[in-house]
């Protein structure tokens, strides 16, 4: 475990006090396209889409799937629906973005565009993977409550009031790629980096259902890549990603309440996040991070989670194929659902996995502040490491027993981290001082 994704996750599970239960389960989809955005109605009712021009939906919670439809060499980005019968697609087509409407809750589709001037073309593959961890999600659709369509299209916003027939483009001066939005009536609000200053971070806000256009927050960073953005309101934002400054690199959160007066960041070191994506139902969230590196080396899709509104975070990693691009999180009443490559698509089950209490990890410490010797018992660990608090491992074992009692003599004043690591890849964590 290298120092830079140490610091994240020693954070998360510091923050959760310990590790829960892993119960990620992957659905029968059927199909076996990337599945790009998952949209959840309600706990019974969701909608997926992806390659192929895929849109498919369920009404029992994901125990089956209705393909709804399909057209080949299509690439259908998102879905969003307005009311129960009212929905939207955003779909790309070799050079060129239109939407798609449903007036039956989905269960027929037709297109809606009719004017593509605005259009333009992208070099590069729209739905690869190095597109989505370069630039993030090359493109979003909203729909308001009022019936106002907006796309973000690579850093380019385009408004619709006429349900998706012609759009009209919007110049807000800021850069391509990394944008994030929140469209709530007549609110709007988009995040992305300045045309010019590439390391200014701009918040840009609307109230007029984006007839004009207002620069009210600006961060900057010697550089920073914009992971996701959660919108409570328009007044509550937690904007996640990983920042540089004049101190090195941070991963971390920028909280911005109260109009933008408010804004922390963490302190900790981070692994590179190429591309992440959150997403809250109440207290619960969850945010993904897909192939996370670490420098050069390539680590892992990763899930965390989140029951308290993000004050704290466990991963939850078990289940999912780790070797898959994460493409989405949606989040309904008390499931969350996470869509990836060839058709997998997972959901999170909050109901207790049998056999995990007989099976948790324990950890305890003697004596903390460390003495002379440190006594760490430990049951059913496979692994035992101790790093210091610039994140360097200074000792790791099998845990093929579990009583260890180790000489603390050498041990530099200062703060250290006892990690055990279990056969499902779980970790426990607990943070000792030696003051002497």
């Amino acid at each position: 475990m290298k120092a830079t994704r140490f610091y994240t996750l020693l954070a998360l599970l510091l923050m959760a006090g310990g590790v829960r239960a892993q119960q990620w389960h992957e659905l029968n989809t059927g199909v076996v396209e990337d599945l790009y955005d998952v949209c959840c109605i309600d706990t019974n009712t969701v909608f997926v889409c992806g390659q192929n021009g895929l849109i498919l939906k369920t009404e029992d919670g994901g125990n089956s799937w209705q393909e709804k439809y399909r057209n080949e060499g299509w690439e259908i980005f998102s879905v969003r629906f307005s009311d129960d019968r009212n929905g939207y697609a955003l779909v790309w087509d070799e050079n060129r973005f239109f939407t798609m409407q449903t007036e039956d809750y989905g269960e027929s589709w037709f297109p809606t565009t009719r004017d593509y001037s605005l259009t333009r073309s992208f070099g590069g593959s729209r739905y690869g993977t190095l597109t989505w961890m370069g630039y993030g999600k090359p493109m979003e659709l909203y729909h308001t409550n009022n019936g106002v369509l907006y796309i973000i299209d690579f850093g380019h916003l385009y408004k619709s009031t006429d349900g998706g027939e012609t759009f009209e483009f919007a110049d807000l001066g800021l850069r391509e790629g990394g944008w994030e939005a929140y469209f709530e009536d007549n609110i709007g609000l988009v995040i992305g980096c300045d045309r010019y200053l590439e390391h200014v971070m701009r918040i840009m806000k609307t109230d007029d259902y984006g007839e004009h256009w207002e620069n009210i927050a600006n961060y900057e960073f010697s550089s920073y890549k914009l992971g996701s953005v959660y919108f409570e309101d328009e007044r509550r934002i937690k904007v996640f990603g990983e920042f540089y400054n004049e101190y090195g690199q941070c991963y971390g959160v920028i909280e911005t309440n109260d109009c933008f007066e408010h804004i922390t960041t963490s302190d900790y070191n981070s692994y590179y996040v190429p591309y992440f994506d959150i997403d809250f139902s109440n207290e619960r969230g969850c945010y993904i991070n897909s192939w996370e590196y670490d420098k050069d080396s390539y680590i892992e899709s990763v899930a965390y989670m989140t029951e308290d509104a993000g004050a704290s975070w466990f991963k939850v990693s078990h289940g999912i194929d780790n070797y898959e691009f994460l493409y989405c999180v949606s989040a309904t009443g008390s499931d969350i659902f996470v869509s990836s490559q060839n058709g997998r698509l997972y959901k999170y089950d909050s109901t207790p996995v049998q056999g995990v209490e007989e099976n948790r990890i324990e950890l305890s410490i003697f004596p903390n502040p460390i003495g002379q010797i440190l006594e760490i018992t430990t049951k059913n660990a496979q692994k035992l490491e101790i790093f210091d608090n610039f994140g360097r491992k200074i000792f790791e074992i099998k845990a093929e027993q579990d009583h260890f009692v180790l000489d603390a003599t050498k041990f530099d004043i200062g703060i250290y981290y006892i990690v055990v690591t279990d056969k499902e890849g779980i970790c426990h964590v607990k943070k000792v001082v030696k003051v002497k």
